[in-house]
């Protein structure tokens, strides 16, 4: 008798790989979606806070905001978006830093006043325009940053 594998072995065994393989691909993509929008979801709000936090402060004496969108207008959806020093983005003084989303993960929604500019009062720390900012994976999945009045930054 001859040592080895047959070949109706050999294809059992790359056919249960293959399925092995398939049946792990599809959750694997699934979470790596929903993972870059978790985390582009947590950078939005950190710069949020972080724009909220220099306004409170009075760090340079100025009001502080985000703003979401490539240009000086408000074109979405958007992938950047910039935390900046002034009342509007297109009036700001400094730009701090500019934010990339993560790969496929884009803003598709930005109601605060009808601009794409979130900003806050200095020292009170209060938000000149309340609303939300919606993002979106590729998935189509969404989840949402809802700003109040009190400047209270909430992701749903």
């Amino acid at each position: 008798m001859r040592a080895g594998f047959s070949a109706l072995e050999l294809v059992l065994v790359v056919a249960l790989f293959g399925v092995i393989v398939a049946v792990t691909t599809v959750p694997l993509y699934s979470f790596q979606t929903r993972n870059a929008l978790e985390d582009g979801l947590t950078g939005v709000v950190d710069v949020i806070r972080r724009a909220e936090t220099q306004a409170l402060s009075g760090h340079f004496g100025d009001r502080w905001g985000v703003h979401f969108s490539e240009t000086d207008g408000c074109a979405l959806p958007t992938t950047k978006y910039h935390i900046f020093r002034g009342a509007s983005f297109t009036s700001a003084t400094d730009t701090l830093d500019t934010f990339d989303l993560p790969s496929n993960v884009t803003v598709t929604g930005v109601d605060v006043g009808g601009g794409c500019d979130v900003t806050f009062t200095r020292f009170h720390g209060a938000a000149a325009s309340t609303g939300s900012i919606t993002l979106t994976g590729v998935d189509s999945a969404t989840r949402t940053v809802i700003i109040n009045a009190y400047g209270r930054v909430v992701a749903e």
